[in-house]
């Protein structure tokens, strides 16, 4: 007979004795010495000492938080990174980054030493707690451990001071890639044979949108804005073609001011026919060309301004690139059109048939590239790409000085030319004995754009006094478009008035005395 039965026993030094309890007898005890039990009380025995055996738990938490910064810290640092911190870098910069570079170069085996170490420790920390400690306790205090003071802790700080971390610590980097050599290497040189080498390069596109994010954050980068904007205009002059930078125009010819030196003003010769007898050579680009192949091509002298056609028989490029490959041909196609430039109406035909879409000068691509508008004494308007006027450097001036530079308009249309000549002959007949293409010639020479600039840092608009009360003016104004306000300050009442109001028909009605009057016209 076999029985099985439960008992916890206290602490005793003697041995235990079993004894059976009858119904007819009472305990009965067994004196058999094989049904003794002795108890002996058990003492959990750890690996080391619990001293110790913490002390080494706090250096491999050391060296888990210090293997995973480094990961981190250092492998985010390339080589180009490091070689630029070297040569542009703070002295203290230069210092780390000579000092972390030589291992850095050898990415994949410090890759996979900081690994396995890191891996290796974080072992040695759950075995070691789990001696001291067992089941959940065990688990729980090696989890938050390594990921608090393993992972988060050392992490967080080295994303920041990686480079600081990693020179300081080099020599305990070396030690562990020495110690590690027999694993790391092949393991490194299958890697990089398989996975490649970590060679990282910096393309066109990613050191432009690095600059333009320099732009955004102005007040914390040391360059100036004007000098990114030149960095990025030279960056992305590649990108760009003739007719993203072009004028706008419908181009009938060329004429030079030299060729009206010899023609006398009251000679009747029209602008065409001085322009068919000159016969000036044009250069005339696609509108597909390369910015830098057309600033090659201004930098040799010859010409500084080009015309833009639109030909269909001219190879398209893609991404700054000629689909044939062959710029030879382009140009000896783009002299084509050059030739064709010289042929008359009657002459042309399909071959040189072209279209001609706008005009480039050097100073469009030197405003593409330093990314702002080159303004001089020349340009009062002109016609970009979004067909607006140019404001003119008229900041420093008085409004009267603007007013008096006598500085012309653009040329009235024929319908508004109709219209204000017959406005004037209805107002009065000095104008109408006079040659009709002297009064249109009148007409045009006299027209005047008033551009009034606010001050700088001023929302208000400024003001130009036409006339003044008590000072004397020599001039007849009609507002073809506009407005301007008449004010009497003594009785304190504005009026204002828009298109077609004249003003100073007083010097009219002289000029109109004078002429009538020949004997008094010596005294006007």
């Amino acid at each position: 007979m076999k029985i099985v039965f439960k008992y916890s026993f206290v602490s005793w030094d003697k041995p235990w004795r079993i004894c059976l309890k009858s119904e007819s007898y009472g305990l009965i005890q067994i004196d058999d010495d094989r049904t003794w039990i002795q108890t002996v009380k058990t003492v959990h025995e750890t690996y080391l000492p619990v001293g110790l055996q913490i002390a080494i738990l706090c250096v491999l938490f050391a060296i888990s938080a210090l293997c995973s910064g480094l990961t981190l810290g250092l492998m985010a640092l390339t080589p180009q990174e490091l070689k630029i911190l070297i040569s542009s870098g703070t002295p203290t910069e230069k210092k780390y980054a000579d000092a972390i570079l030589p291992i850095r170069l050898h990415g994949t085996r410090l890759l996979c030493t900081v690994i396995i170490m890191n891996v290796i420790v974080n072992t040695g920390i759950t075995l070691l707690f789990d001696d001291l400690a067992e089941g959940v306790v065990a688990f729980v205090a090696s989890a938050v451990g390594i990921v608090i003071f393993g992972e988060i802790l050392p992490q967080s700080i080295c994303v920041k001071y990686g480079l600081a971390v990693g020179a300081n610590t080099i020599y305990i980097t070396k030690f562990f890639m020495m110690i590690l050599f027999p694993v790391t290497w092949p393991l490194a040189r299958v890697l990089d044979k398989y996975a490649g080498v970590d060679i990282e390069t910096v393309n066109r596109s990613r050191m432009v949108e690095m600059l333009k994010m320099n732009m955004d954050e102005s007040a914390a980068c040391d360059i100036d804005l004007s000098t990114l904007k030149i960095a990025i205009g030279a960056m992305e002059l590649t990108k760009k073609c003739v007719k993203d930078v072009m004028t706008d125009i419908d181009v009938k010819n060329l004429l030079y001011v030299s060729d009206l030196a010899l023609i006398g003003k009251d000679n009747y010769i029209t602008v065409k026919a001085v322009a068919r007898f000159n016969k000036r050579r044009l250069r005339i680009v696609d509108e597909n060309m390369p910015l830098t192949a057309l600033m090659d091509e201004f930098k040799m002298g010859d010409y500084h301004l080009a015309m833009v056609a639109k030909a269909t028989e001219v190879k398209k490029h893609h991404n700054g690139k000629f689909v044939d490959d062959k710029i030879d041909n382009f140009i000896i196609k783009s002299m084509q059109l050059v030739e064709a430039t010289m042929l008359s109406t009657s002459e042309s035909n399909e071959e040189h048939a072209m279209t001609l879409v706008g005009l480039i000068t050097l100073e469009d691509i030197t405003e593409e590239l330093l990314q702002a508008e080159i303004t001089d004494e020349t340009d009062f308007y002109v016609t970009d790409d979004s067909l607006k006027k140019r404001r003119t450097n008229t900041s420093k001036k008085h409004a009267p000085e603007l007013f008096c530079s006598e500085k012309k308009s653009e040329r009235l249309s024929l319908h508004m030319l109709n219209m204000t000549q017959r406005w004037l002959l209805d107002k009065t007949p000095l104008f109408s004995g006079m040659n009709p293409k002297a009064f249109e010639n009148l007409i045009q020479r006299n027209i005047r754009e008033v551009l009034i600039v606010p001050p700088k840092n001023s929302t208000s608009r400024g003001t130009l006094n036409l006339y003044e009360k008590g000072v004397m003016s020599k001039r007849f104004v009609l507002i073809l478009e506009g407005k301007a306000t008449i004010r009497f300050n003594d009785r304190d009442l504005v009026f204002e008035v828009g298109s077609w109001t004249s003003f100073g028909g007083a010097i009219l009605e002289k000029v109109e005395e004078c002429l009538v009057d020949q004997k008094g016209s010596l005294a006007c």
